[in-house]
């Protein structure tokens, strides 16, 4: 199989081919099912969403409380220009804007409409990565296997900056291969960039990026090794004549830009749009308080696994479990086949190798440091595995006769069904079913007050006539309840251990057995209070528990989502 395609397969092989706009447009269904998650509301009830909230935010570009030093600001700036129609259209109707409700939703709608282009194009580019490392279908399965993936499912409809960052990388991954096979001068500048607007649209992307120039230098090494002995050889065979050598006229994939300027310019790629987009010249403070934040509070207080080599070994094995738990065991198994067979002697081999240099750079520069990992925490690692998973149920398909195609399928079936699941809650959450529960019980009784314990943004929407306070954690906190006929919600992530035995995905049962080997002391603290609180130790009793009915099989990718609702009463 051919290790790159030429500049003219660049372009889709046939104007009849619509297999790629095919992967497209089914990407585009699984991405926009949910969408409107939690909407209409007056707020984003995505965790760590980035549309400003308030009523003169809403109006505005107001993103300053959401910032607050946390994030960097070059995807604020994109969203700038994307409000622009909402703001507009707000501005012409100033009914629709005084009400909070909607204005609110028109922006939210907004920022998970630009997630939603940016997952595309994600897909797009992992297409295009497979094609050049093998072949068009390679690039198909890869782009499904990652848009199949729960989590990827999540962020790609979700005001979250984890897949714009995401976004950047796959793009910046393309031109990472790219500049591995060709040694193109002017892609030097672009993979420069991409990979500044992914460290300025998150900041752990430079973990993924930090070791790329290894690989690249090793292959201007090679490069300029093969073509001195070229030279040689055609020195030779003139018999002392003077034979040209080489130029990129002569062979697209030779360039005879020196080495150095090829660095130098992949570095002024990146330094300029970063010192740029962070006003670093101009306002260097608020820069140096941003980092200030990320290696503070920003990443301190969450930190799960205990330092040194145990807690290490710890942080690696809960990463696979991770990555299980967002691509499931199929779709991981998927990738090791595939890595294998890409990794076997021959033709482009190194340029598949390389391939694995971002997430080896991600796992040691950005998640051993700081100790923890989620789900999404994985994305960038699925985005180097997704080729090779793509390879490998390209090869699957083929290798193992009339079983292959049936493993296969299965394989893509099992990891769908997990992302359907996450579509589903997002589309039928039990929360909506607890707020209406909710808004035909309270108005029998005047009153009745509802109270919760959590987050705003994880509980039932609190719309028009319901009305909600929220109250502490804690014993004394619920004694001072001042009516016995008040409610109690509570809203609980599928890994709260009050809820009982956890799922029997393949995963959480690894976990379990696992215990607290290797986690940090603070980590080992478990909080008795919501077991106590269920056990009816306080006082309250059970009146209603609202849960989806796919919620053992849903991977815990997005706890925002899979939530156990439960409302109290004072006995």
């Amino acid at each position: 199989m051919p290790s790159h395609a030429s500049p003219a397969l660049e372009t889709l092989s046939s104007r009849g081919d619509r297999r790629p706009l095919l992967l497209i447009g089914c990407a585009l269904v699984l991405c926009a099912w949910g969408l409107m998650w939690g909407l209409p509301y007056s707020f984003d009830p995505a965790q760590d969403s980035v549309v400003p909230i308030g009523q003169l935010a809403e109006r505005g570009f107001g993103f300053e409380q959401i910032t607050a030093y946390r994030y960097p600001p070059f995807h604020f700036l994109l969203l700038r220009a994307a409000f622009l129609p909402a703001r507009g259209l707000l501005h012409l109707a100033p009914d629709l804007a005084d009400n909070p409700k909607v204005s609110a939703t028109a922006f939210i709608l907004t920022a998970r409409l630009v997630s939603l282009l940016m997952a595309l194009g994600t897909v797009w580019f992992l297409y295009r990565i497979g094609r050049r490392l093998w072949e068009e279908w390679a690039g198909l399965a890869a782009g499904a296997a990652l848009i199949l993936s729960p989590v990827t499912l999540y962020y790609a409809k979700n005001a979250n900056l984890d897949g714009p960052m995401i976004f950047w990388l796959a793009a910046a991954l393309l031109l990472y291969v790219r500049v591995l096979q060709e040694q193109r001068t002017l892609d030097y500048l672009w993979l420069g960039v991409l990979c500044a607007l992914a460290v300025c649209t998150k900041d752990q992307a430079y973990g993924f990026i930090l070791l790329m120039p290894l690989p690249i230098c090793i292959a201007l090494w090679r490069r300029r090794k093969r073509q001195l002995r070229s030279e040689a050889g055609s020195t030779t065979r003139c018999k002392g004549k003077a034979c040209l050598a080489p130029t990129e006229a002569d062979e697209p994939y030779i360039s005879t830009t020196p080495a150095w300027k090829k660095l130098l310019l992949g570095f002024l790629g990146f330094a300029v749009p970063f010192v740029l987009i962070h006003n670093i010249l101009f306002d260097p403070q608020n820069f140096q308080r941003h980092v200030e934040t990320v290696l503070g509070p920003g990443s301190a207080p969450w930190r799960e696994c205990a330092r040194g080599s145990m807690g290490q070994l710890r942080l690696l094995t809960e990463s696979l479990l991770r990555l299980m738990d967002a691509w499931t065991l199929p779709g991981l198994l998927l990738a090791g086949f595939g890595l294998a067979l890409a990794l076997r002697p021959g033709a482009g081999r190194f340029e598949r190798a390389a391939l694995l240099v971002p997430a080896v750079s991600y796992q040691l520069s950005f998640l051993a440091p700081i100790g923890y990992v989620y789900p999404r925490f994985m994305l960038p690692t699925m985005l180097t595995l997704a080729p090779f998973a793509g390879y490998g149920a390209l090869r699957l398909w083929r290798r193992w006769g009339k079983l292959g195609p049936v493993l296969t399928v299965a394989a893509l079936a099992w990891m769908g069904l997990a992302g359907l699941s996450v579509d589903y809650v997002m589309g039928e959450s039990p929360r909506y079913e607890a707020q209406r529960w909710l808004e035909e019980t309270v108005p029998q009784g005047p009153s009745l007050q509802i109270y919760y314990i959590g987050e705003l943004h994880d509980m039932p929407r609190f719309n028009a006539p319901l009305d909600a306070v929220q109250i502490e954690a804690t014993p004394e906190a619920l004694a001072k309840l001042p009516s016995p006929s008040s409610l109690l919600v509570l809203s609980l992530d599928a890994g709260q251990p009050a809820l009982g035995p956890g799922s029997w995905r393949l995963a959480s049962i690894l976990r379990r057995h696992l215990g607290e080997w290797g986690l940090s002391p603070e980590r080992r603290a478990a909080d008795p209070f919501h077991e106590q609180l269920l056990s009816g130790k306080f006082g309250f009793v059970e009146v209603k528990r609202f849960r989806s009915p796919v919620a053992s099989a849903v991977p815990e990718v997005a706890e925002s989502v899979n939530r156990t609702i439960i409302v109290m009463r004072r006995q």
